[in-house]
């Protein structure tokens, strides 16, 4: 399945992106993970009630305060989800 920003009215930080994602998937908040680098990705998953991790920006300052956790590359997010699944 293929869902993105064009089938919604409004994109991030709205979090309807997210939840008819969840909907379309039958998933629950709590089950799903994000992954965002930006304020808006991280600020629209959040509100879907999404445990969020945040791809540390290195290029330019971003606000990725909101995020659940922060993780400087993709094994860090790996081993991050691995850990969250225990």
């Amino acid at each position: 399945m293929i869902y993105s920003g064009e089938f919604v009215a409004e994109s991030k930080p709205n979090p309807a992106i997210y939840l008819n994602t969840l909907q379309k998937l039958k998933v629950k908040p709590e089950q799903a993970i994000s992954i965002e680098d930006s304020y808006y990705g991280i600020t629209a998953a959040k509100a879907a009630g999404i445990t969020t991790i945040a791809y540390k920006e290195t290029r330019a300052e971003v606000d990725q305060s909101g995020a659940d956790y922060l993780a400087a590359d993709m094994l860090e997010i790996y081993e991050l989800i691995k850990s969250l699944n225990k």
